[in-house]
């Protein structure tokens, strides 16, 4: 009896013990996720404005073009 009591005490123990090893590690991985997506956001700006910038001047390019026929 005193070592089924004994057992049930480590699995408790162990139990709270994976439960905050999980929690520090979910805190860990929502961070890491929020910085990716602040990353993620800031890269599409930045793709968005080198595009309309790229599609303006091919516009301008193709317009000379047009010009000189």
């Amino acid at each position: 009896m005193q070592k089924v009591k004994h057992l049930d005490y480590d699995h408790l123990n162990n139990c709270e013990s994976t439960q905050v090893k999980a929690k520090g590690e979910m805190k860990e991985e929502k961070k890491h996720h929020t910085d990716a997506e602040r990353n993620n956001r800031k890269n599409k700006h930045a793709k968005k404005d080198e595009y309309e910038r790229d599609d303006l001047h091919n516009i301008g390019v193709t317009d000379a073009k047009e010009k000189q026929l």
